[in-house]
């Protein structure tokens, strides 16, 4: 299998990893957790944390490593009324 599949398989499994981890229950201001998934044979595992900063604000973040060397991180925030 060529590079660009592997890497692209792989940032998919990233991508679902990342997915898998738990958001932050009502009532509760800070979580922190951790996803695994796979796509096409490539596995990857993750870790997060979503923050409640205020009753109406949330922030999240997390970074997810894979096999083939690429690593997929992303991060976010939402206000809510």
């Amino acid at each position: 299998m060529n590079q660009v599949a592997r890497l692209a398989y792989s940032g998919i499994a990233g991508a679902a990893a990342l997915t898998m981890i738990p958001e932050v229950d009502p009532g509760k201001t800070l979580s922190v957790g951790f996803g695994t998934a796979g796509y096409q044979g490539y596995q990857a595992v993750a870790i997060g944390f979503t923050a409640r900063i205020t009753n109406n604000l949330k922030v999240k973040g997390g970074v997810a490593i894979n096999g083939a060397g690429g690593n997929t991180y992303g991060a976010g925030a939402s206000y809510q009324w």
